[in-house]
């Protein structure tokens, strides 16, 4: 089985921290890390099969065709480059490696 190796621009932690942050806040600590490791693991699995899931269809024509992986209330957006034998974990141009399906009031 073919691996990949993942990376995750720097713009995706900056977002992935303030997800824990708010989390930490707004919830407990103890969450905080359950949803950071939760996201990270999906982050991780990528290496192996990353087609599994489903393209992320945009209304802007993309040079790149990107993917989506749900967790829980998130999409983790990424492009899999099979000539580099990677996953670049990103969000269109915004380049996040995740970003809110559902937007809350708060």
């Amino acid at each position: 089985m073919v691996r990949h190796k993942v990376v995750i621009v720097a713009q995706a932690l900056d977002q992935l921290q303030k997800i824990v942050k708010y989390v930490n806040e707004n919830d407990s600590e103890g969450r905080s890390r359950i949803v950071y490791d939760g996201i990270v693991g999906a982050i991780e699995s990528l290496q192996t099969m990353p087609y599994r899931n489903p393209a992320y269809e945009t209304e802007k024509k993309t040079k790149y065709s990107y993917r989506y992986l749900p967790k829980w209330s998130f999409n983790i957006i990424y492009r899999v480059e099979d000539n580099l034998k990677s996953c670049l974990c990103c969000n269109n141009c915004k380049c996040c490696a995740v970003t809110e399906k559902y937007r809350s009031s708060h």
